[in-house]
């Protein structure tokens, strides 16, 4: 960080590179940020209850390496799947019929212990270029590091049982889910 403000990592900045762009964020929190608690990573579009946040990591075991976060169980996509799609995965990319259980991408929670292992599990396997899969899955496997499904804090929800549900419930919600205005509800 030349000037205290921007994170530059040595690469093309494609979609396809994405995994690097992750890595260098989870290589500089951990060399600049210690000690912490957690790392709450999330895209643009999502959003954050930050006292359900604090709460939430607040209630991890001490000294435990986990990754928490909406789990996936997937498979890559195939030469011979019957659509098109982005996510197409080559067998000399991923020899393997699945991959691990892995974070949905739009956000997890990990503890520091949790990122120094994946981080060290990073120089021991091959690189994937899909970061979810990779770093979450691949990296967290490899490195026995915990996943604990929280998929009950998430959003996707049944808009009908909205007036049901406590605000305080969401850590963290997808903002193309929801209208703008009840985005706004849960966290004020």
């Amino acid at each position: 960080m030349k000037h205290g403000d921007i994170l530059q990592g040595d690469y093309e900045d494609t979609y396809r590179n994405l995994t690097l762009k992750h890595l260098s964020v989870l290589r500089y929190v951990s060399a600049v940020c210690s000690p912490l608690k957690a790392v709450v990573k999330m895209d643009v579009d999502v959003n954050w209850n930050l006292v359900a946040t604090s709460l939430y990591i607040k209630s991890f075991p001490r000294n435990k390496c986990l990754v928490s976060c909406f789990r996936v169980i997937g498979k890559p996509y195939r030469e011979d799947a019957d659509v098109w799609t982005k996510w197409f995965v080559t067998r000399e990319e991923y020899p393997y019929d699945s991959y691990p259980p892995f974070c949905l991408g739009m956000a997890y929670i990990a503890t520091e212990c949790a990122i120094a292992n994946m981080l060290d599990a990073a120089t021991q396997v091959k690189f994937f270029w899909i970061d979810d899969v990779f770093t979450t899955g691949i990296l967290r496997e490899r490195s026995n590091t915990t996943l604990m499904d929280n998929s009950l804090y998430y959003l996707p929800y049944d808009y009908m049982t909205e007036s049901r549900r406590s605000y305080w419930e969401d850590v963290l919600f997808h903002l193309d889910s929801i209208p703008v205005d009840l985005s706004w509800n849960r966290i004020v």
